[in-house]
């Protein structure tokens, strides 16, 4: 058997660390490479001619360089930015002035987020890249986050046009209390959909959902090719929806329905009987069909399950809405509300499914980080500050 002391370690420890210091160094060098070469390209084009050439398609003049550190989520690169004279060139490597990579801006958003204080996420990042960020620089990162949280909660809904909408919340804590988070999915019906809104509210009560509802509204959501609206029995959600989309179909989520039949359900030996006679009057055509097979439902079990026949009853007319589809995909789209709460699942992950807030401005950043990490978000233009997704779970007191 082969036996190792301390110094053994720690000569293993120390090549590992000199190994990976190596590589560090290589991939800067990369980089720094990289990056000076698409500077002279861009350089070369701006000025219109090659070195030394007398030409009159020149634009500018070469004027040397000025050094420049830009800090990566692999340490600090030293490049030289090359000069025109007279002219200036936009790099489509970094904005002007840029000091830190896009990667590196939503390392310390994604600590800010989860819950790291300014103190710790500098320490953070240092520790991961090498990079020293002044506490300034990182409050700087905050607010300008903060920004674009304000900025999709502003922008304009006009172009939007969802043939179908769903609606349902999702619980979280901020402090000692318990609030709701409304959220709002739209869907073509092909497939593609995206997060309209969301708002952190007391509860799912009606002033909650009817104040959420009409802000969509006075952002410009159009309701011109709106087909159908799902969600779940919630019943200030359902009266929300009922003045807000008065005149648009309303379907209750069916997959809901079929849940709480089987918490309705006394003796365990008739579960599958009466899951299978359930099923059977969501395949009917027609609303006809499915109310006639539910009058035979409830002479076969009324006596022996009448809770069950009770459950089913409740509001089951506003379950059959999407029987007003002829094709077999849009009923099926909207007869549950399981593209919102895929929506909700997504926020969950990206969340950490965490659920504890010190204020409700956290919260707020938090689901639209998560959002924009699992591009559940629709952006107007471009952006290149892509989230980086970290595996740590922190908690949160920012």
């Amino acid at each position: 058997m082969l036996k190792f002391g301390n110094d053994c370690i720690d000569n293993q420890v120390k090549e590992r660390q000199s190994f990976w210091n190596f590589v560090g160094g290589e991939v800067n060098q990369l980089l720094k490479t990289l990056v000076e070469s698409a500077l002279e390209a861009e350089r070369d084009a701006a000025a219109g001619c090659e070195w030394h050439e007398r030409s009159e398609y020149r634009r500018a003049y070469r004027n040397g360089y000025w050094p420049r550190t830009l800090n990566t989520v692999s340490g600090p690169v030293e490049i030289r930015s090359p000069r025109l004279r007279g002219v200036e060139v936009a790099h489509s490597c970094f904005e002007q002035y840029q000091r830190h990579t896009d990667r590196l801006v939503a390392m310390v958003t994604e600590s800010l987020v989860r819950g790291h204080t300014t103190r710790h996420t500098k320490a953070f990042v240092e520790e991961i890249s090498g990079v020293s960020l002044s506490p300034q620089t990182v409050s700087n990162i905050l607010a300008r986050l903060d920004a674009q949280v304000r900025g999709f909660h502003r922008r304009s809904l006009a172009e939007r046009a969802p043939r179908f909408l769903f609606l349902d919340g999702m619980s979280c804590r901020i402090g000692r209390k318990e609030v709701r988070v409304l959220v709002a999915w739209g869907s073509d019906g092909r497939g593609r959909g995206e997060l309209l809104g969301y708002r952190v509210a007391r509860s799912e009560s009606f002033a909650g959902w009817i104040a959420f509802v009409r802000d969509l509204e006075n952002l410009g959501l159009s309701t011109r090719r709106l087909a159908m609206v799902t969600t779940d029995d919630c019943a200030g959600l359902v009266a929300a929806v009922a003045e807000q989309y008065e005149g648009v179909p309303h379907q209750l989520c069916g997959a809901h329905k079929m849940q709480n039949v089987r918490k309705a359900i006394n003796n365990p030996k008739s579960r599958a009987a009466i899951e299978a006679d359930v099923r059977r009057i969501y395949a009917s055509g027609t609303p006809d069909e499915a109310w006639l097979k539910v009058k035979n439902f409830a002479r076969r079990w009324r006596l022996a399950e009448p809770g069950v026949v009770k459950t089913l009853r409740r509001n089951f007319g506003m379950t059959l809405s999407f029987m007003s589809f002829h094709k077999r995909a849009d009923r099926r789209h909207v007869w549950t509300n399981n593209p919102v709460e895929r929506t909700i699942r997504s926020l969950r992950e990206g969340m950490n499914h965490q659920r504890h807030y010190g204020n409700a401005a956290s919260l707020d950043r938090t689901v639209y980080w998560a959002a924009r990490s699992h591009n559940l978000i629709r952006e107007a233009q471009p952006d290149k500050t892509r989230p980086v997704m970290l595996k740590n779970k922190f908690t949160h007191n920012t």
